[in-house]
């Protein structure tokens, strides 16, 4: 059987493909900022509180008042 590609030849273009793509994965990437740190640390607090909100009467749901409005 042929070898199209030597041992080395295979190694040097795995290792092109690979530096290729790190490059552009680091040059894609997002990048994590003070919003994504405040979204991370106010989202347990305010999937708590949400629910407690809208049993108080504080928030109410945008079909709720459409209803409501309309039946009066």
């Amino acid at each position: 059987m042929i070898e199209y590609f030597s041992e080395h030849s295979l190694n040097v273009l795995l290792n092109l493909n690979i530096d290729i793509f790190l490059r552009l994965a680091f040059f894609y990437s997002p990048r994590f900022g003070i919003a994504h740190a405040l979204c991370l640390g106010l989202a347990p607090w305010l999937a708590a509180e949400v629910p407690i909100l809208v049993d108080s009467g504080m928030i109410k749901h945008k079909d709720d008042t459409a209803t409501t409005s309309t039946e009066s």
